[in-house]
């Protein structure tokens, strides 16, 4: 639901609290971390593959759609079965948006446009066109902290060293006060993103043939 929590921010950003939402999240997981919905927003929360569902959907009734990250996790065919969905059921609106998020090195970076291309050329098929082309992307071309551009980004302390020190949360660490592996520390202690080098991301708009 970080998208909806997202959406809900803009909408304080912006003074417009009087618009209602209707949010579908789909992930396969069912996080346990959900914020409760506002008292004027209608929210779902389904639990399975996007994929699966797209192809079981009769239509595309949404105005934005939202791929977090998850552009990236989905295997080449869960695309092509999302794609198809796209190009052959009834869209409703005449305007909507498409957001992805992409991964940081440039070869992840080059897989998960094509995944882009995709889904532009099955939307395309079904009397829509878009000015952006697929590996048009927004970054920003400097290292500074993401929260230079916004103010209320703030990463809880208590998170940041649990994460960053993921490793001595292993059950043999806290009895042997060492990794069973060499590696432990490396491929289980992460940091999170905190600074604007790290973010990449597509908007794109479709309209309606005329």
């Amino acid at each position: 639901m970080i998208d909806y929590w997202s959406l809900i921010h803009t909408l304080e950003m912006k003074s417009k609290m009087d618009c209602s939402i209707r949010y579908v999240g789909i992930d396969i997981i069912d996080w346990n971390y959900k914020i409760p919905q506002r008292q004027n927003d209608e929210v779902h929360y389904l639990i399975g593959n996007a994929a699966d569902i797209f192809t079981n959907n009769s239509q595309f009734i949404s105005d934005v759609y939202f791929f977090p990250k998850s552009i990236s996790e989905f295997t080449d065919s869960e695309p092509n079965a999302m794609a198809n969905s796209f190009s052959s059921k009834k869209i409703q609106k005449n305007r909507f948006f498409v957001c992805i998020s992409l991964r940081e090195d440039q070869g992840s970076m080059d897989r998960d446009m094509q995944k882009t291309k995709c889904l532009i050329e099955a939307i395309s098929k079904n009397g829509f066109y878009t000015k952006w082309p697929y590996n048009q992307y927004t970054y920003y071309d400097c290292n500074d902290g993401i929260v230079s551009l916004d103010n209320d980004f703030k990463y809880p302390q208590g998170a940041l060293k649990f994460v960053t020190n993921l490793n001595m949360e292993c059950v043999n660490y806290k009895i042997q006060e060492m990794n069973c592996q060499s590696d432990c520390q490396k491929y289980l202690s992460r940091w999170p993103i905190l600074r604007v080098k790290h973010i990449r991301y597509q908007v794109i708009m479709f309209e309606r043939m005329s």
